[in-house]
């Protein structure tokens, strides 16, 4: 009788394929990884971007009172505060860039900048001494690979008969 050393070719192919499943399942988990690592980068810097815009923006409003504010443009508004200075916002969306004073920041790579909205508004029934109004500031910022608003969304509350909108 004949000794049988070797594979036959049934159990070589099942191998085969048994070991083809495992690479393609192998390279999809790669592959997820590499998408979940991207997004995280881009999710990251989105954040601190909108970290830091909102942060310029609250300094000021927390340590000055705003005397008054105009509207200098399409996406633009300047704020005169109590210290005799004045601060200017003002969005870029050729150039996907944010300015505020003297920091100016581009977005990442995708993202872009949507409706700059400047309102105001104005609490009745409260006493001339109060905060009776509010301003608020939203500026969006989207990615094309990511869901959600990465924007800036600012809010103060004035008393309007010493401060001015213009």
């Amino acid at each position: 009788m004949k000794k049988k050393n070797g594979f036959t070719v049934v159990e070589l192919v099942v191998s085969f394929s048994l070991v083809m499943v495992i690479v393609i399942f192998l390279f999809q988990i790669i592959i997820s990884l590499r998408e979940m690592y991207v997004n995280n980068g881009i999710k990251s810097a989105l954040l601190n971007k909108q970290a830091i815009m909102t942060q310029k923006i609250y300094d000021d409003f927390r340590s000055k009172t705003i005397t008054s504010f105009t509207n200098c443009g399409d996406n633009c508004i300047t704020f005169s505060f109590d210290d005799t200075s004045t601060t200017t916002l003002r969005i870029d969306k050729d150039q996907n860039l944010f300015e505020y004073g003297d920091y100016a920041t581009k977005l990442v790579d995708g993202s872009s900048f949507g409706d700059f909205v400047v309102s105001t508004e104005t609490v009745p029934d409260v006493s001339p001494a109060q905060y009776d109004s509010m301003i608020k500031i939203v500026i969006p910022v989207t990615n094309r690979l990511l869901e959600g608003n990465f924007g800036v969304t600012a809010v103060y509350q004035y008393n309007s008969n010493f401060t001015t909108i213009g």
